[in-house]
């Protein structure tokens, strides 16, 4: 739980008057920024907390009290800029709704997450997977978001090109804020060409004290790997 809620994402609608009759709670549902500020400036006034917990998150933290407002966000791809290899996209689209629209185009976002994951929850949580060796993290291919601050006001950083940024990289500075810094409801990416071919090698490992060594040689070398994954089987090493 947290103070102004967890992003994901936005595009109509305002606060529902659904409640949770187990709990008390609030719910909802936003589909555009001014219905997002609208609702953190009641929530403001009312000194009711925010919450977003997200698909794979749920419950994290200590409890919220009985009055709060859960935060449902949706979306998807807002723009794709398919020769700059850039997407932006509503932090409550879903990493299997994305990859889905950019596959269209032969491109995809190298986080690899499971689908049902939203945009906004890997920027809260900075969720990553294998992938990270060759193509970073969700820090390395955030370029510009915009986020609803504690008092309701709606702000962008960053853009469509790193040479936009300049001064306190903010946009960086919100991965794994867990929503405490404001609710992130759009992002910009970069988008890579998905490989027209790949190729998986299992290695198998006698000594696991070797295991740094033989790692930096690999990053180092000419095969570039783009994931690497371990896993112990009969207790040796198997990648």
């Amino acid at each position: 739980m947290n103070r102004f809620g967890r992003g994901h994402s936005g595009t109509s609608g305002i606060l529902s008057p659904m409640s949770d009759l187990t709990t008390g709670h609030r719910v909802a549902t936003i589909e555009n920024p001014a219905a997002l500020q609208e609702l953190v400036r009641d929530c403001l006034s009312k000194l009711q907390p925010i919450v977003d917990y997200g698909v794979a998150h749920t419950g994290l933290g200590h409890a919220p009290p009985t009055e709060h407002v859960r935060l449902v966000q949706h979306g998807g791809v807002i723009e794709h800029y398919e020769r700059d290899l850039t997407v932006r996209a509503a932090a409550g689209a879903t990493l299997a709704t994305l990859q889905k629209v950019l596959g269209l185009k032969n491109q995809f976002i190298p986080i690899d997450t499971d689908g049902d994951i939203t945009l906004g929850e890997v920027i809260n949580h900075n969720m990553y997977g294998p992938l990270r060796v060759s193509y970073g993290s969700i820090r390395d291919l955030l370029l510009g978001l915009r986020f609803i601050d504690g008092g309701g006001r709606d702000i962008g950083v960053g853009g469509r090109t790193v040479k936009n940024v300049a001064g306190y990289d903010v946009t960086r500075f919100m991965v794994g804020s867990l929503g405490e810094l404001g609710i992130v409801y759009e992002a910009t990416l970069r988008t890579y060409a998905i490989p027209k071919h790949t190729r998986t090698v299992q290695l198998l490992i006698e000594n696991p004290a070797t295991l740094d060594d033989c790692l930096a040689e690999w990053l180092l070398s000419e095969a570039a790997p783009a994931a690497i994954v371990w896993h112990t089987s009969n207790q040796r090493w198997v990648g």
